[in-house]
């Protein structure tokens, strides 16, 4: 029977203490790595609370009406929205003329929506604190959505570069999908049906 040698339980502990280290820094590393990602969020959410503020009446109202808080929004939201691809269907603009448009409304809105205290909204101004927190939390989910959206795309170009072959067929084979999708049913309807 062969003897274990004396310095063997030394070694083994000491391996087993540098071992425990390095995962001490590894767990180290990942929370900063946390701390960082959440500081980051939090300041580019303070950015866009402040950027938006004289958003926030419409912002609020919008969430209250997706988020169907009354029960005759969802039924005023349908016919809204299929008045509009009606009357865009019946009128049939050119592409050229439909992005003017809607530039057109855009810039309308910027100009418009800042200044609603001046046209006589007085309560636009006026938030409770509940409204605060829920302005707050709509601004840290688009934060949190951008940021997402942005790991994915650098996801996808780092799958390009390790992957080119594979990322080539997966982008292939999604848009040709998409290609027969978009023939098989008219444009107009398929944007109705996403709309709904």
């Amino acid at each position: 029977m062969s003897k274990i040698p004396g310095h063997l339980p030394l070694f083994i502990i000491s391996y087993r203490s540098l071992l425990s280290c390095s995962v001490c820094q590894h767990n180290h590393h990942t929370s900063r790595n946390t701390v960082n990602k959440f500081l980051i969020i939090q300041m580019k959410v303070d950015r866009l609370t402040e950027n938006l503020k004289e958003w926030k009446h419409v912002i609020l109202l919008a969430d209250r009406w997706l988020k169907w808080e009354q029960d005759e929004y969802p039924i005023i939201l349908s016919a809204s929205i299929t008045i509009g691809f009606f009357l865009f269907w019946f009128l049939n603009p050119p592409v050229i003329s439909a992005i003017a448009f809607a530039a057109m409304c855009i810039c309308v809105a910027d100009y418009v929506v800042p200044r609603m205290k001046d046209f006589g909204f007085s309560e636009v101004g006026n938030c409770s604190a509940e409204d605060e927190v829920r302005y707050k939390a709509i601004c840290n989910y688009i934060v949190r959505f951008q940021y997402y959206v942005t790991e994915k795309y650098n996801w996808a170009k780092k799958q390009r570069e390790l992957k080119p072959k594979r990322f080539f067929l997966a982008a292939l084979i999604c848009l040709l999908f998409i290609g027969f999708i978009a023939g098989a049913i008219p444009n107009l309807l398929l944007m109705y049906m996403i709309g709904e």
